[in-house]
């Protein structure tokens, strides 16, 4: 877990117990309570923006949160048990890897889906923002922190970038271990489908003015009026 997360959990923890504001500095909006940070979805917005030149700011904002940052954070709000686990099994993987056990040996032990005979090729639309920002651009043999995607958390490896490494990359092969946090999550198509139908029926709260610009178009037409 990233200093920043636990720093995070510990706010909102302290608030909880307290009756304060349990929203961290830095959040740009909540959804059913679970905070986003700016930061965090600038980050994903501006890899979107290399990869693709002349998407504009709201564009890439919008998707990092409809692809990556919503769904998670719903995630996040309706598994909670499930993420305290996945984020165990996680730190018992990389405590397995920085001892130097052999990572197939490893994703042998804790990957939740079918690990394949051989690496397999992955383009970057086919991996979530939150995944592809983390592990596209870095050079062959990078086990970059656990990745906490929207369905699960994810332990990479890259293989081989394609053709090369850097912000254009659109291509990899992956080693990956993934610790879902939720059975359900496992299907793809209904996550997709779970996360739109909640994403439009969620609570959303904004905390840093403009934000809610950011919000997917389908989302922003759901939003009661705002006060005049």
């Amino acid at each position: 877990m990233t200093a920043r997360l636990e720093a995070a959990l510990l706010v909102l923890a302290c608030a909880a117990c307290s009756g304060a504001d349990p929203v961290p500095e830095g959040t740009a909006l909540t959804i059913d309570g679970v905070p986003i940070l700016a930061s965090d979805v600038e980050t994903v917005a501006a890899t979107l923006r290399l990869w693709m030149p002349g998407t504009g700011r709201d564009t890439s904002r919008a998707y990092a949160l409809e692809a990556g940052f919503l769904p998670r954070a719903i995630a996040w709000h309706d598994f909670p048990e499930g993420v305290v686990q996945a984020r165990a099994k996680a730190t018992a993987a990389m405590a397995m890897l920085h001892s130097k056990v052999a990572f197939e040996d490893v994703q042998r032990q804790f990957s939740e889906v079918p690990v394949p005979a051989t690496p397999r090729s992955y383009r970057r639309g086919e991996l979530d923002p939150i995944l592809g920002a983390a592990t596209f651009g870095l050079p062959a043999g990078s086990v970059p922190d656990p990745i906490e995607a929207t369905f699960g958390i994810v332990i990479a490896r890259v293989d081989l970038p394609l053709p090369d490494d850097g912000p254009r990359q659109d291509e990899a092969i992956l080693s990956m271990i993934v610790m879902f946090y939720d059975p359900s999550l496992v299907d793809a198509e209904y996550r997709i489908e779970r996360g739109r139908e909640r994403m439009l029926n969620a609570k959303y709260v904004e905390r840093t003015p403009g934000a809610f610009a950011w919000l997917p178009a389908a989302v922003r037409a759901k939003l009661p009026d705002p006060p005049r």
